[in-house]
């Protein structure tokens, strides 16, 4: 780290050098990000040294957003490594590489960086049993389904989505350094899915105890009184509480079967012209 200073501390020097004779207010300017840069550097590598890398990595970011000085990129690149964060990793040392001269990149190796990184990068190959189906990870579409190349990606929980005639999600995790296999089956899988089959389950809970409900409803269950008259018995007031109970919980799951068949209707019809400009 202490070569990335001393770049910086001669970069930020030539540069005022340069612009100094020209036009005195960018000097300034030059000077003012010059401190900028190097207090970031400074406050970064403090957070490094206390164990903070993200932290460090953060007012790394920060710092070339507001300065843009290839020079950071290398110690965002190292910092990537050590939170396993191996694709804006490999960005960074890619654009550090493409900005900064060979001759200026003395003691740093950047092919070997670059294999420490490239080393943790986790693949994922997701298959699916509906071609064209859009493939979305973590919220940002790949394309359609089957794809030709394993999907690169940090290690760690993914979610992976395919959407076709029915959604499919699912959290993975990836692992440094391997390919995982993700099959996802689309067929059938709205009626496979919990909420649904839960819906099933009330609607026939529900017609059974209607259906238990008029059986009891209809038996008088009488109780002899005086003069033989004949009084309800309590089967039969059951029986009125269990249809009725059995009346709501069925007509309360046709409304929610009916809601899921539109808003799954309404989706394939979102997603289809998605998945048809992902084919092409």
């Amino acid at each position: 780290m202490a070569v990335v200073l001393a770049m910086l501390l001669v970069a930020g020097t030539a540069s005022a050098e340069i612009l100094a004779p020209q036009d005195p207010a960018q000097a300034v300017a030059a000077q003012l990000d010059e401190v900028v840069v190097k207090e970031g550097y400074r406050t970064a590598e403090a957070l490094r040294h206390e164990g903070d890398l993200q932290g460090a990595r953060a007012v790394l970011r920060l710092t070339y957003e507001r300065v843009r000085t290839p020079y950071l990129l290398w110690p965002m690149a190292e910092l990537d490594r050590d939170l396993r964060h191996p694709l804006p990793g490999l960005r960074a040392l890619r654009e550090y590489t493409d900005r900064v001269p060979a001759e200026e990149q003395k003691g740093h190796d950047p092919d070997r960086l670059r294999r420490e990184l490239r080393a943790q990068v986790a693949r994922l190959r997701i298959s699916t049993d509906e071609p064209g189906a859009l493939l979305i990870i973590d919220g940002e579409q790949r394309g359609a389904a089957p794809l030709a190349d394993p999907v690169e990606v940090d290690p760690g929980r993914h979610h992976v989505e395919a959407r076709g005639k029915h959604t499919v999600e699912r959290d993975v995790v990836a692992w440094p350094g391997t390919d995982a296999a993700v099959n996802l089956r689309l067929a059938g899988s709205r009626w496979r899915s919990p909420s649904v089959l839960a819906r099933w389950f009330l609607l026939g809970t529900g017609t059974a105890a209607m259906i238990v409900g008029a059986s009891l409803w209809a038996d008088p269950g009488c109780n002899s009184g005086a003069m033989g008259t004949c009084t309800p018995g309590p089967s039969r007031t059951a029986g009125i509480v269990t249809f009725a109970a059995g009346a709501g919980l069925f007509t309360a799951s046709v409304i929610t079967l009916i809601f899921d068949e539109r808003r799954s209707a309404s989706l394939r019809a979102t997603d289809g012209p998605i998945a048809r400009q992902a084919t092409r």
